[in-house]
């Protein structure tokens, strides 16, 4: 008879008193002659190597709380829920990110719904970013730039566009109302205000031309 889930045996067994029960954080499945997996809960500390009897696990809580700490291997019919077999198998949160043998918090875990580190699916980014964190556009012909307050890269002018029009409507009022001014004398006042207005904002105009320029790779 062969032994059950959490244990393992040898040879020809008749009864399930000579399977040896798994010791520590390990398991197997049924059937099996060695404790080759971790529990749900922890993972194996380190690869395999020739001898399977020197799995070592480590539990999952050491890591945080951005963890689901177990997958399901299935052989001869039998299935065994268990803990990772490797530190890159962990799966990991909404808002996490897996840095060597590290385990980070994302700058934008705040939002599980909207962070760029969506580990959905086997996919670890938002579409269209990458790198670090996930805050890099994936694409280099400067139609995308991160939005830091969205978590997600958008498309270049929806933001940018805005901004600069709301910036040249305000710019063109002023020239009207200087315009307007010119041709009707009593309100000298009202001029000068309105050329002073004009001074400060020349600035932040070419700024927001120029950077407009740059995210939308328009020519200079």
């Amino acid at each position: 008879m062969p032994c059950p889930e959490g244990k393992k045996g040898t040879g020809v067994l008749i009864s399930e008193a000579l399977c040896t029960t798994c010791t520590a954080d390990t398991t197997s499945l049924p059937g099996s002659t060695s404790c080759n997996f971790c529990k749900p809960g922890f993972y194996q500390s380190f690869e395999i190597t020739e001898t399977v009897e020197t799995v070592q696990c480590a539990p999952c809580l050491e890591l945080g709380d951005g963890t689901i700490c177990n997958e399901t291997t299935t052989s001869g019919g039998d299935s065994l829920t268990h803990g990772p077999t490797s530190f890159a198998r962990v799966r990991l949160k909404p808002g996490y990110w897996r840095a060597n043998l590290a385990l980070l918090r994302c700058p934008d875990a705040s939002s599980p719904s909207t962070t760029a580190c969506a580990n959905q699916n086997g996919v670890r980014c938002k579409p269209w970013t990458t790198g670090p964190y996930c805050r890099v556009c994936n694409v280099t012909d400067g139609s995308r730039y991160f939005d830091s307050d969205q978590s997600a890269c958008v498309e270049c002018g929806n933001n940018s566009a805005t901004s600069l029009a709301a910036l040249m409507g305000m710019t063109a009022a002023v020239l009207f109302l200087l315009c307007w001014c010119s041709v009707r004398k009593p309100c000298k006042r009202l001029r000068s205000l309105a050329y002073q207005t004009l001074l400060k904002i020349r600035a932040p105009l070419k700024q927001m031309i120029t950077f407009y320029q740059v995210q939308c790779g328009a020519p200079l």
